[in-house]
């Protein structure tokens, strides 16, 4: 019977191959004359052919073109050849791959080459058992990691064979000989017993090679989030450039591109961290994948308890504290929590037996943690003295008149003289050092917040993980994942002010469930679906204040004295461009996958793709709450304070509804703020096929290809879609200057922007087992990838009229002189007369050809067992982004007396607008990089398991964010969207040398102990983390003591005649605060040769990723 069964099975398959019945029929009437099989059991094999071929032609259909399915699935394989004592072939060998854990059986046949390959297994230990013949049984004990390929060679002997102590691939240390993929396991005993600072499981991402922490800079606006990603920059790509899956499916927040749902550390499985080359079952990222696994239950009950505590009382204080003789703040942190699992426990109804019913099919896992963070302490900010205010205009006075401070004086005083001289003031013609020298015009005042103090964001914070396994049967495995984490950050410890009322709050509930069904249909096709729902929900609210202008001293980071912020009435005082202060609201994604695993001979198919459906609905306050700067350039702190004396602005922004107009057409009056919502749509797929094939025994060539789609956004509503499109004109300026807004429906592509259909990224790679043992190998590979453009990026076009319109107005170039107001509304306020023409504007412009950014990467690694569960390893990884996302500020003062000589040294591009920021494709970058690495588990039998890593690595870029979010980057995109390379060099990223290690020694202590003794004794571990890196580029001279437009060089060539026609040095030299630097840009003048004249430009304001 067992030989039938097997002619059957090969004759389906020899039918699935070739679908022609007549070539298959003659194949069994010959067997049948043969005497293998009688026609009845022919029949029945027949109709259970044409059955089975119906069933799958409907399921490839459905999974192919209604789910579209992909394969960054969190399971791994298991493959190998089986051979016998003389090192032949053994084909037909069972093999049989059990789970420590549940006790499921996978069964796999080796095929007529002896390849067995059992697919889409749960990471954890599995005890392989290979029979055959009159061979003896040999089981081994194999640990399967998440997402990996693990290589188990079964040599069949004579006499029985078992399991010895060592596991193969322990820990995830196994030489890899079967892709070019270079990534890192980090093990759930690493994540469970190295230090962490917060329990983040995601820190510990810095122990994989070929990564660099992101430089967080300054939390990005309205969504708190303090840099992209996971944190990381990854393959020398942007931190924005990382997919982060949870159990195989995608777990990004998809508006900032972070990570969407924390989940507490001690419900993490493993995870692993791939760095480069990819395969074509991953996509959506073009830097590295963060491919994350959960705890499943067992068939045993396990559970533990925890409380963890950091105290400020071990801690240090900070410098700045320090310096101005202020006591460290107090902060305490609890983090406590549970986690338990088993098999599922079932009354038994009826008389006899046991009361309950402990099945082996049915499992559970809870992992629950609460955080309590109480961290109070002062906070230091410069504010105006009452003397500075009273000496001041009447609109001064009347604004500060409204607020009160709450902080109290420090002790510090600077005078109008004292300032004079930090700031490099000048001394004549300015309102604020006209005033007496002694005069006290800014105080240092303290103040006390629940703000973080080195324990975290003062919060109530609890996150739990709820999983269900369920083994239908040997062949079919079905869990279920929820997710939950519900935050609630106190008032004053996401915004805070010196000034009362303004101290904000904030939220967080996100949810995620998943489905999962893993069926195997034959030894040789695996199936995989996954069905998932994330529900992400943050709220900032705003506090006791109401809406109404802040005053900022500039429209971007504020000015500092003695390295202490400066601080006005307002909402998050400290960067101008935090708006929005008010945001919030839920973003759901829904996803569904299906991969397919089919082996035929020395191949191994996946095939799939991915649907995903993103709703982001949102409220998003930009400019609800007017900016009102004193100088509409960073680092002018001359304009700055004149102006304060004086009572007026530099600059003015707020939003209003346009009544359906747009900037030079009339509004009625009073005018109101416009909707701040929006429900926007995406729809996004992708399809890949991937074939590992093993060409020899000792050699797999990976060949993949990957299709993606990533839908143009869309609101619920059409008609709230607009955005600007470029008109006719030989030149981008001539486009630019004859553009114009338009409903997004209407206009020249039907949508916001171009969909891009040309997303097709081939995967090419190679793994030479060196010496056909395992334990030497040679991979390498190139890969294309591309990412999609995250919502914070392309949201921001909500701020276009005709349905809203920021106004964006600069003195005196839009509008001759801007008062200090409490009117939210500024040269738009009031009621007469009853109408008013709306002035010019600002721009969020998607360029309507934008298409995604890509990325090329390619590497080569060597790596070496040496000794038992050691791996040495060196690896060179490169990437080359291009088309990366940029801010592009098109239409800047002087633009268009420059490039089209239109009259007016300020004259910008478009007549009809102010600032426009637009979403382009101008950014690039290269990265190379040299890995070295030695890991171990259980070092020469000394309980001693390590990681030593260490990367040299040189990053050039011309933008290394796309909000240019790095710390100290006073710039907003591309200095010259015209000029894109004049940016290229280092990047914010190039972390030139790194190394990381860690250590887990389990002490040698009472190993032989038993009852208490053992208990109190054994199982003392000592770990440690050790990392080291250099820092990131930067320069002495960051331009904020430069002339006040901070000039900005457009490198232009021109010839004599153009550059006798445009006064450069007037624009150079009307930027000027002293008569210092009016001699240094004059001298500049006289070295630059008539045909080498560079353009120079004044700078745009600064705006920030909340607003831009």
């Amino acid at each position: 019977m067992r030989r039938e069964e097997k002619t059957i099975r090969s004759i389906l398959a020899h039918v699935l191959a070739s679908r022609k019945e007549e070539r298959a029929f003659k194949e069994i009437n010959h067997r049948v004359q043969k005497g293998i099989f009688n026609m009845r059991k022919v029949r029945i094999g027949r109709r259970a052919t044409k059955i089975f071929l119906c069933a799958l032609s409907a399921f490839l259909t459905l999974a192919l073109f209604a789910c579209a399915a992909i394969a960054q699935t969190e399971t791994g394989q298991i493959t190998g050849k089986v051979t016998d004592p003389t090192g032949a072939i053994v084909p037909g060998t069972t093999v049989n791959v059990k789970s420590v854990d549940t006790g499921r059986v996978v069964t796999a046949v080796s095929t007529d080459e002896g390849v067995y390959t059992v697919a889409a297994l749960q990471p954890g230990l599995y005890d392989v058992t290979a029979q055959a013949g009159s061979f003896k049984p040999t089981t081994k004990r194999i640990q399967v990691t998440v997402g990996s390929r693990v290589t188990y060679d079964i040599q069949l002997a004579l006499s029985e064979v078992s399991g010895s102590v060592d596991v193969v691939a322990q820990e995830g240390v196994e030489v890899n000989t079967q892709s070019q993929e270079l990534s890192n396991v980090v093990s759930g005993t690493q994540i469970r017993q190295l230090p962490t600072l917060t329990r983040n499981p995601y820190d510990l991402i810095r122990l994989s090679n070929n990564v660099a922490s992101d430089d967080p800079g300054r939390p990005v606006p309205g969504a708190g989030a303090s840099s992209r990603g996971a944190g990381f920059s990854i393959n020398g790509q942007r931190a924005a450039s990382t997919d982060i899956l949870l159990d195989g499916v995608d777990n990004t927040d998809l508006y900032v591109a972070a990570v969407g749902q924390q989940i507490p550390l001690d419900a993490v499985s493993e995870f692993r961290v791939v760095t480069s080359n990819f395969s074509a079952e991953y996509g959506r990222a073009t830097g590295g994948i963060i491919n994350v696994a959960t705890r499943a239950g067992t068939k045993e009950f396990h559970g533990s308890g925890y409380e963890f505590n950091r105290v400020s009382r071990l801690a240090s204080n900070g410098f700045y504290n320090n310096a101005n003789n202020v006591p460290r703040g107090v902060f305490t942190r609890n983090q406590f929590g549970y986690t338990i699992g088993g098999p599922v426990v079932l009354p038994r109804f009826g008389e006899g037996g046991s009361a309950v019913n402990r099945t082996k099919k049915l499992f559970f896992f809870n992992s629950t943690e609460w955080t309590r963070v109480r961290s109070v302490g002062d906070v230091l900010s410069v504010v105006p003295t009452a003397q500075l205010i009273a000496a001041s205009n009447a609109n001064t006075q009347n604004y500060f008149s409204r607020f009160q401070l709450k902080a109290t004086p420090a002790g510090t005083v600077y005078t109008v003289g004292n300032l004079a001289r930090i700031l490099n003031l000048p001394t004549t013609g300015n309102a604020f050092t006209a005033l007496p020298a002694a005069l006290p015009a800014f105080q240092l005042v303290r103040f006390t917040e629940p703000t973080e103090l080195g324990g975290g964001i003062p919060q109530n914070k609890y996150s739990t993980v709820t999983r269900v396994d369920y083994n239908l049967s040997n062949k079919t495995l079905i869990y279920g994942r929820w997710a939950r984490e519900s935050e609630l950050d106190f008032k004053g410890s996401v915004g805070f002010s010196p000034y009362a009322g303004f101290d904000t709050p904030g939220t967080v509930l996100n949810n995620s469930f998943l489905i999962s069904l893993t069926h195997t249909f034959s030894s040789s096709f695996v199936s995989e679906t996954k069905l998932a729902l994330n529900r992400l929900h943050q709220e900032q609210p705003y506090g006791d204040q109401p809406i109404g202008p802040g005053l900022f001293i500039f429209p971007g980071p504020t000015g500092t004295v003695s390295g202490n912020p400066i601080a006005f009435p307002g909402y998050w005082p400290y960067n101008g461009a935090s708006s929005p202060v008010g945001f919030g609201g839920p973003q759901n994604v829904g996803q569904v996958y299906e991969d397919l695993t089919y082996t035929r001979g020395r191949h191994q198919f996946k095939f799939g793709g991915v649907a995903y459906y993103i709703q982001d609905n949102r409220f998003f306050g930009a400019y609800d709450t007017a900016v009102e700067s004193l100088s509409a350039n960073g680092g002018d702190y001359a304009t700055a304070l004149n102006n304060f004396v004086g009572g007026v602005l530099g600059e003015f922004q707020a939003a209003i509804f346009p009544q359906g107009h747009f900037p030079g057409q009339t509004v009625s009056l009073p005018v109101g703020p416009p909707d701040f919502t929006r429900s926007n749509r995406y729809n996004e797929w992708a399809v890949y096929l991937n074939d590992s094939w093993r060409v020899r025994p000792r050699f797999t060539l990976n060949l993949g290809m990957r299709y993606e789609y990533y839908g143009v956004q869309h609101n619920k509503n059409p008609n709230l879609d607009s955005n600007f499109y470029f008109g006719t004109g030989n030149t981008l300026q001539e486009r630019i200057a004859s553009g114009s807004v338009q409903i997004a429906g209407n206009s020249p592509v039907g949508g916001l922007w171009k969909p891009d259909k040309n997303n097709f990224a081939p995967r090419l790679g190679f793994a030479w087992d060196v010496r056909g043992d395992g334990k030497m190998s040679l991979r390498g590979g190139y890969g294309m990838a591309y990412e999609r453009n995250f919502g914070n990026v392309t949201f921001n076009i909500i701020q276009n009229p005709p349905n809203y319109l920021v106004l964006a107005l600069v003195a005196p170039t839009d509008i001759p002189v801007l008062p200090i107001t409490l009117n939210n509304f500024g040269p738009l306020s009031g009621n007469t007369p009853p109408t008013k023409t709306i002035p010019k504007g600002s721009l969020r412009h998607v360029r309507q050809d934008i298409v995604n950014a890509y990325a090329h990467f390619y590497s080569l690694s060597f790596e070496k067992e040496m000794g038992a569960g050691n791996l040495f390893s060196v690896a060179y990884s490169g990437s080359a982004g291009r088309k990366l996302y940029t801010i592009d500020p098109y239409n800047q003062p002087g633009s268009g007396h420059f490039y089209l000589g239109l009259p007016g040294v300020t004259t910008r591009l478009n007549s009809q607008f102010s600032g426009i920021n637009a979403r382009g494709n101008d950014g690039y970058s290269n990265y190379n990089s040299v890995s070295v690495s030695f890991d171990g588990n259980n070092f020469r039998h000394k309980g001693v398991q390590f990681t030593a890593h260490y990367t040299y690595a040189v990053n050039k870029d011309n933008l290394s964010t796309t909000f240019s979010e790095s710390n100290y980057n006073n710039n907003l995109g591309l200095t010259n969207p015209f000029n894109p390379s004049l940016d290229y060099g280092y990047s914010d990223l190039d972390v030139r040398h790194r190394f990381v290690g860690s250590v887990i020694w389990t002490l040698p202590f009472a190993k032989q102990s038993h009852g208490v003794e053992g208990a109190i004794l054994g199982g003392w571990q000592l770990t440690s983390i050790f990392n080291a890196r250099t820092g990131t580029p930067f320069t002495i001279y960051d331009s904020a003591e430069s002339c006040v437009w901070l000039l900005r060089l457009w490198s232009v060539p021109c010839e004599h005649d153009q550059a006798q026609s445009v006064p450069w040095s007037e624009l150079l030299e009307r930027g000027c605060r002293n008569i210092q630097e009016l001699q240094a840009v004059r001298a500049l003048q006289s070295a630059i040769s008539r045909r080498a004249i560079q353009r120079f430009q004044p700078r745009e304001p600064v705006h920030h990723a909340g607003n831009t």
